[in-house]
Parts: C-alpha cells; sequence; structure tokens
C-alpha cells in the first residue's frame, strides 16, 4: 500500500523545487562560476595528476581510495588534454 501524500508534503517539495532553482539560478550568475567556465575540467585533471604523483612516491592521501596511481595519473592527463582538444575545435 502506498504512502497518502498530503497537501504539506506537495507544498513542501513544491516550496523545495522553488529555493533549488533559485539557488541555482543565483550560483549561474556568481563571478566565480563565470570566472570557472571551461576550468573546471582542467581543474579536476590537475587534482587527479597531484593526488597521483604523491601516492606514487608514497604520500598516502586519505581522500583517495586504493586507486592504481599509473591509472589515476593517466586519466588525469587524458581530461586534461581532452578539454583542450575540445577547445581547440569549438575555437
Amino acid at each position: 500500500m502506498k504512502p497518502r501524500v498530503t497537501l504539506k508534503d506537495k507544498l513542501n517539495q513544491v516550496l523545495l523545487q522553488q529555493v533549488l532553482r533559485y539557488v541555482v539560478d543565483q550560483l549561474k550568475e556568481t563571478p566565480m562560476i563565470e570566472f570557472l567556465k571551461g576550468k573546471k575540467t582542467i581543474i579536476v585533471g590537475c587534482a587527479m595528476v597531484l593526488a597521483a604523483g604523491l601516492e606514487m612516491v608514497g604520500i598516502d592521501l586519505p581522500f583517495v581510495e586504493a586507486a592504481d596511481a599509473g591509472r589515476m595519473l593517466a586519466e588525469g592527463f587524458g581530461l586534461i588534454f581532452l578539454r583542450q582538444g575540445i577547445a581547440k575545435l569549438a575555437a
């Protein structure tokens, strides 16, 4: 048997959707988001390369799961060069 959806639950859902829509609209207009446009993939790739390099020299990073450092290094460079290639094709 499905639980009944009350009017209060429906209003809370609609209110939450409106709040989330407002927050997303505000974030799209912030200068930091405009500054990061086109750079987010490169930042993630650089973080992956850095984390892989630290893992290779023996520094254990707690937020990195037991991943193969060589694979993470290759994937990081792959992200960086993929983004560079897409930027060149789009220009």
